[in-house]
């Protein structure tokens, strides 16, 4: 049969594997020598604030579990798979230090911080930060369509961002209703997004390549490249260059929008031809 297992305090063990718990609750300090494998419980539940320190181990959940508790987490390993979080009672805050791959399965929800870090960061689904902010510090590949959301914070993502390689591309939506969305890197620079959707008090981008459109919908601070296979580049609001900046889209149109109600549309120069000599030809 299953039964629920409880762990308080303060832990320092090896391995462990967890097979036969309907639920674990724990809080408090772990120090795991080896891994820590929990992809067999029906779900974890925080009592307190929790550090789960693997070292140079792994942790893992199944993407069938779900964590939850009003209480702020770190964990801490080499390998770091997460599942859903925050379903039911969201954490407080959330810190993932992988020195290897990051993998979050499913949405992530917390009342305050998120910060993660790993090697590579795979996302695929809605991360939401009720009133802190989201903080992505290493590169990030896409397996689903993605949302950002940080109700009353900032979003910052300080590297690459791109569709998982050998997948489909998927759509981006970052929003920081009350602070700013910046990303520092590339967005599909190897392997392109699909739509890009961004809104906030405002946005800072340094390039982003989609297959499909991409909307601004705050003041925007642009440098880099920025392109669609099939699209629009839209912008809702005032927009700043903050460096070389670089439009191209398969349909030859950029929306800016202005104080005006209408916006400007943008299309390609045309060469001019000339009937008679030229002006300046003599």
């Amino acid at each position: 049969g299953t039964s629920d297992i409880t762990l308080g305090g303060n832990v320092t063990l090896d391995d462990l594997v967890l097979t036969s718990a309907d639920q674990l609750t724990l809080g408090g300090t772990w120090a795991i020598a080896g891994n820590l494998d929990l992809t067999n419980l029906a779900g974890v539940v925080l009592t307190a604030n929790s550090n789960l320190n693997a070292g140079s181990g792994n942790i893992i959940f199944d993407g069938a579990n779900s964590l939850n508790g009003a209480f702020t987490l770190s964990l801490t390993g080499t390998t770091l798979t997460l599942p859903t979080v925050g379903n039911i009672t969201p954490l407080s805050a959330l810190t993932t230090n992988a020195s290897g791959v990051l993998t979050l399965l499913g949405n992530t929800t917390t009342n305050v911080d998120q910060n993660h870090n790993g090697s590579t960061i795979n996302l695929g689904g809605t991360l939401t930060s009720a009133v802190g902010d989201i903080q992505l510090h290493d590169p990030v590949l896409l397996t689903a369509d993605t949302t950002l959301l940080a109700s009353s914070g900032n979003i910052t993502a300080d590297s690459t961002i791109n569709s998982a390689a050998g997948l489909s591309e998927y759509d981006l939506t970052l929003t920081a209703t009350g602070g700013t969305a910046t990303l520092t890197g590339l967005v599909g620079g190897s392997h392109a997004v699909d739509a890009f959707t961004a809104s906030g008090n405002a946005i800072v981008t340094n390039g982003v390549h989609s297959t499909v459109g991409q909307t601004y919908n705050a003041p925007t601070t642009l440098q880099g490249n920025y392109s669609t296979d099939n699209g629009t580049i839209t912008f809702n609001a005032a927009t700043t260059l903050a460096g070389t900046t670089g439009l191209n889209t398969a349909t030859g149109n950029n929306f800016f929008g202005s104080t005006r109600r209408t916006p400007v549309l943008c299309r390609p120069a045309r060469r001019r031809r000339w009937s008679n000599p030229r002006p300046d030809e003599s």
